[in-house]
């Protein structure tokens, strides 16, 4: 079993009256902490042969055997007494002592304060929280280890994190993102640890979900600034129609019949005879289509062939 030394009894204590007489024949009870259930203690780092409890203190008011151990990762509730039963102290939420440089620091209550340095050289090498830490700032060489919550401002680790999933995060660039991801941004100048990429400029993006590359030829606003169509109309050329072309049509004429013999046409009315009629001229045209000769329009064409980028649209895993 794993354990760690004692901060009551530990090692070569010894334990006083009130009158500052040694406690002999003293009772120290072990039980878990905040409650009267006894947890047993060990007369050795290997966490195999328990304590009695309580451990009768010898004459000197010294543990027999001299150590007194406590199962890792667990909180301890100690009443000492005199050999009648008249209670000296009682110290609850004692755990066991970190030994540098490779112990851990277990939490089952709240750990609060302003600093928590873990750098398993003086102090700790990893720190298990059951409930809640709250500090200013966590540094830690080892591990973290948290079932309930870690409050800190500033969470510093020295090798690496490692997700609920078992994903891991080395530290030493301290970046959510692996180096080389491209994302975009809202703003004007990189945010911090990004670097802004001018391979681009003045283009479109345009989301595809197959190969994604880039093209155009004309810059975005350009391509979509206010532009007229410009340009020069042809001269419509005369066309002279052909009686074929010309719609079907009659003329009407009159006739005069001259008395005495003879036959005179005409068509001034002038004339007043005693005999004349009316009459029309046979019809002729032939009602067919023509076409008359154009100029060409002129103009500058307008080109949007703007220039983009391609974008796919991705959700992480």
């Amino acid at each position: 079993m794993a354990v760690n030394l004692s901060p009551v009894g530990g090692v070569a204590a010894q334990f006083f009256d009130n009158n500052g007489d040694p406690l002999s024949g003293g009772l120290l009870y072990s039980y878990a902490s905040g409650t009267t259930t006894p947890l047993a203690t060990y007369t050795s780092s290997t966490g195999v042969t328990p304590n009695t409890n309580p451990i009768v203190l010898d004459s000197a008011g010294r543990v027999p055997g001299a150590e007194v151990w406590l199962s890792e990762a667990v909180s301890y509730k100690f009443t000492l007494k005199t050999s009648t039963e008249v209670l000296i102290g009682t110290w609850d939420m004692v755990g066991g002592i970190i030994l540098a440089p490779m112990g851990s620091l277990y939490l089952t209550g709240s750990l609060t304060a302003a600093t928590a340095d873990i750098l398993g050289v003086a102090t700790l090498n990893s720190l298990v929280v059951t409930t809640t830490a709250a500090v200013a700032n966590l540094t830690a060489s080892g591990e973290v280890t948290a079932s309930g919550e870690v409050s800190a401002p500033v969470v510093r680790a020295t090798t690496k994190f490692v997700f609920s999933d078992d994903t891991e995060q080395t530290t030493a660039g301290g970046n959510a993102f692996s180096s080389g991801t491209a994302m975009l941004f809202v703003q004007t100048s990189a945010p911090t640890g990004w670097v802004k990429s001018t391979a681009h400029d003045n283009k479109a993006l345009r989301v595809v979900s197959g190969t994604a590359g880039a093209g155009g030829s004309v810059a975005f606003t350009t391509a979509f600034a206010n532009q007229a169509v410009s340009g020069t109309n042809g001269a419509i050329g005369a066309t002279t129609l052909t009686i074929a072309q010309i719609p079907s049509h009659t003329h009407t004429r009159g006739i005069w019949d001259a008395t005495g013999g003879g036959t005179n046409f005409s068509v001034n009315t002038e004339f007043s005879p005693s005999n004349t009629a009316q009459t029309s001229t046979g019809a002729t045209g032939g009602g067919g289509s023509h076409t008359h000769t154009s100029g060409a329009f002129t103009g500058t064409a307008i080109n949007l062939a703007v220039q983009y980028v391609d974008v796919i649209i991705c959700t992480k895993s």
